[in-house]
């Protein structure tokens, strides 16, 4: 009988008389089993290690693999079974990762993932370019209302979708300057200053507000231009801005000393003004500046245009009749480009359009005191107009006048002749109304504080698009 025994570190012994009888008749196919035990335990030299105990190829049970009484076959196949599972879930991440690569590689180009075919589809299907066309239109969206919120008149209107303005009487301007600029009297050349506003015809109507702090209430308010300047800087106290346009650009002219005092300020209402009440004399502030192509959308019901010149006697005196019968005409407009220049050459403020205004600022009496400006008045079928003349003083008024002591002097005028034109719009049913209006209210003048008045159109926080203030005459000649 010959025993066959393998120990834990694959040493082969030989005993008699131990284990199992192998008969011999088949000695070979049992040294085939001892050969493959060997080779058994040998591979699985780390398991016999770790249990350290012996192996035992036992002929009787078929040619079992027993270590401690321990199917090492069953071992092997729970070992294999786990490979097995291990690569099934490497190919599962394998997949995934190969799926996330081609939705990543989709949406690199105009293609998504489609889950249902596995695979990258054209971008021009109708949900998702409905989708792509949705987030175009939102950014649009945002890219008006964000437009519309830098016009302080005008507020984004969720219900129509469209920008409106606050307080509407006249449609959205077609420029508005680019926020509150600095502007200055006392300031050399500084205190002039050109904004174009590249609209390519001459706009019917332009808006200059000049923005100014009383200190008293700590509050700003607002003032408009004129068209010309009431005096040069030999009065005692002058002020105001200046403006005029043409085609393309916007020009501002604010006092400034030039051989006399430095009196003159941006805003000005002290001495001889409603009884001193909330004076207000403010060199530095800000202008902000509203151009309009058309006052309306409709064209002006009576239009007229003359030659007009200052100290031509009674000529300087017009009147025309316009006969609309409209008691309170909707707008009156008078302006006046130069036609000749007494101090600078013909043609700095050529094609310049200037305003008329309401009122004259001083008499002739003084020899130096420059002062200019056309000052008209209508009722319900005329329109007077009055240019400077010497009655009892000196020549020293022009029609058109913006020139010693202003703007430091930059592109200065003082014309006496001009080409003018006046416009009038009726007021008809269709036009905007304004939301607040008063009645007509006495004022006087040389009547102490009583020479001031307020009125208040209710709290808001937005700048009235217009503000328009009329003079009645009830006595005088």
């Amino acid at each position: 009988c010959v025993c066959v025994c393998v120990r834990a570190r694959a040493r082969v012994c030989e005993r008699e008389g131990e284990s199992t009888t192998m008969p011999l008749s088949r000695p070979l196919a049992w040294f085939a089993l001892a050969a493959v035990a060997l080779v058994v335990a040998a591979s699985l030299e780390g398991y016999v290690g770790l249990v350290g105990q012996d192996l035992v190829v036992d002929a009787p049970t078929g040619g079992r693999v027993l270590l401690n009484n321990v199917d090492v076959l069953a071992l092997l196949q729970e070992q294999a079974d786990l490979v097995h599972a291990q690569k099934t879930q490497l190919k599962d991440q394998a997949a995934q990762l190969a799926l996330v690569s081609k939705v990543i590689a989709c949406s690199k180009t105009s293609q998504y993932y489609d889950v249902d075919t596995t695979s990258c589809v054209h971008a021009n299907n109708t949900a998702l370019a409905q989708a792509q066309s949705d987030i175009t239109d939102t950014k649009n969206l945002l890219a008006t209302v964000i437009e519309c919120s830098k016009n302080v008149d005008h507020f984004w209107d969720v219900a129509s979708t469209s920008c409106k303005q606050i307080n509407p009487v006249h449609e959205p301007a077609d420029f508005v300057s680019d926020g509150w600029l600095a502007f200055s009297a006392q300031a050399g050349t500084a205190s002039f200053m050109e904004i174009a506003h590249g609209l390519g015809v001459v706009p019917e109507r332009v808006r200059v507000l000049v923005r100014g702090k009383d200190t008293a209430s700590d509050s700003y308010f607002i003032f408009e231009s004129s068209g010309a300047a009431i005096c040069d800087d030999e009065c005692d106290n002058y002020g105001g801005v200046v403006s005029a346009v043409d085609d393309n650009r916007v020009r501002l002219w604010a006092p400034d000393k030039s051989n006399a005092g430095a009196k003159g300020a941006i805003i000005l209402v002290v001495d001889g003004w409603g009884g001193e009440k909330h004076n207000m004399n403010i060199q530095s502030g800000h202008i902000k500046v509203y151009a309009w192509k058309k006052w309306l959308s409709r064209d002006p019901d009576y239009v007229e245009e003359f030659n007009f010149a200052s100290q031509f006697g009674a000529a300087s005196y017009k009147e025309l009749t316009h006969n609309l019968n409209d008691a309170l005409p909707h707008k009156v407009q008078v302006r006046c480009t130069p036609t000749d220049s007494s101090y600078v050459p013909e043609g700095d403020n050529a094609g310049f359009w200037f305003e008329g205004r309401g009122a004259a600022g001083v008499d002739d009496d003084t020899q130096y005191q420059q002062h200019g400006g056309l000052v008209f008045a209508y009722d319900a079928n005329r329109l007077r107009m009055w240019a400077p003349t010497k009655n009892n003083g000196y020549t020293t008024g022009s029609l058109i006048f913006v020139d010693d002591g202003w703007g430091g002097e930059k592109n200065d005028v003082s014309s006496h002749h001009a080409k003018c034109k006046a416009s009038i719009w009726k007021a008809t049913d269709g036009d905007p109304k304004p939301t607040w209006e008063s009645e007509w209210s006495p004022i006087s003048a040389r009547a102490g504080k009583d020479s001031y008045k307020y009125f208040g159109f209710g709290p808001s926080d937005r700048i009235p698009s217009r503000v328009q203030v009329l003079t009645r005459a009830v006595d005088g000649n």
